[in-house]
């Protein structure tokens, strides 16, 4: 069993060692090494790690989590009843496919939902919006978002205020914890950098 699986990822992802190991045994952790990353690549959850998360090797070790599964309801209202007793926000869901954007060893990089470097986000995500900035003042950030269009290579929908090729972006979350920035802090963030961001419909708090 290598030394970083048993020793040193326990500590970084705080999930017991045994756990880790037996999903490194069947397959389930991978070392990855692609497209100028290298890494981990977590094929499925273990513990508390979600599917599809990353841990990054380099000048530091960087830990981008995987999506978080969202539950779909069938009836709205009983839902927003049991599962939302604070505050609501609503945003537009576009048709896309969805991928995390993190600045990795000083380079902008797009990861697919099962946690594989996307060389086709990479290389046109910079081309449709300018991060650079973004990440110079908040490297610890990873960028949530879709990739749409007409041109979209995986999800073809036409959206008439975007064309053949845009990105939207639907979350903000902290390497690491892959906790998320709140929908306020969000929108503030995203717009004093000019980055695109879903449609806001409506906010309970309003």
């Amino acid at each position: 069993m290598p030394y970083f699986i048993s020793e040193e990822l326990p500590k970084l992802v705080d999930v017991e060692p045994y756990k880790l190991e037996r999903s490194f045994k069947n397959g389930n952790i991978k070392f990855y090494n692609n497209h100028g990353i290298k890494g981990l690549q977590f094929r499925k959850s273990v513990g508390k790690v979600e599917a599809g998360s990353m841990i990054c090797f380099g000048d530091k070790i960087e830990i981008i989590r995987g999506f978080l599964k969202i539950r779909r309801t069938l009836m709205l209202y009983p839902s927003l009843e049991i599962h939302f007793n604070k505050e609501v926000a609503v945003e537009e869901k576009m048709n896309g496919y969805n991928v995390r954007i993190a600045l990795i060893n000083n380079k902008i990089v797009a990861f697919t939902r099962g946690g594989f470097v996307c060389p086709y986000t990479t290389k046109k995500a910079p081309e449709i919006m300018d991060m650079s900035a973004f990440f110079i003042d908040h490297p610890e950030l990873v960028i949530c978002g879709e990739m749409v269009g007409s041109e979209n290579p995986y999800v073809t929908h036409h959206y008439r205020e975007i064309g053949k090729l845009g990105f939207r972006i639907f979350d903000l979350r902290e390497k690491g914890s892959n906790k998320a920035l709140s929908v306020q802090e969000k929108v503030q963030l995203l717009d004093s950098y000019s980055l695109p961001r879903v449609n806001f419909f409506w906010n309970s708090k309003n």
